[in-house]
């Protein structure tokens, strides 16, 4: 055969998990018009295969929400509330 076989990768473990959140206020843009609370958990997840390499060039990544239940959507957004809170309360005048 004209090609070389390319190995098929198995994957064995996960690497490295990075979870994201991102939390943007409520505004009122230049139209006067009010914009809700944009809150984001994101995530990305190494796949290793049975040589150690991670596979594919990029990791697994999404939208974190639709795996969470609600008890832990609460959690984190008690979460983020109380962080802003803090940072409001030792960053601002």
């Amino acid at each position: 055969m004209p090609f070389p076989h390319i190995p098929s990768s198995i994957p064995t473990s996960l690497g490295r998990l990075e979870i994201t959140m991102s939390q943007d206020p409520a505004y009122v843009d230049e139209d006067g018009n009010p914009q809700p609370e944009e809150r984001h958990i994101r995530f990305k997840l190494e796949v290793i295969d049975q040589d150690g390499e991670m596979i594919g060039l990029n990791p697994l990544q999404g939208d974190l929400e639709p795996y969470l239940t609600l008890a832990e959507k609460t959690a984190l957004l008690n979460f983020m509330n109380s962080l802003r809170a803090r940072a409001e309360t030792e960053i601002l005048p």
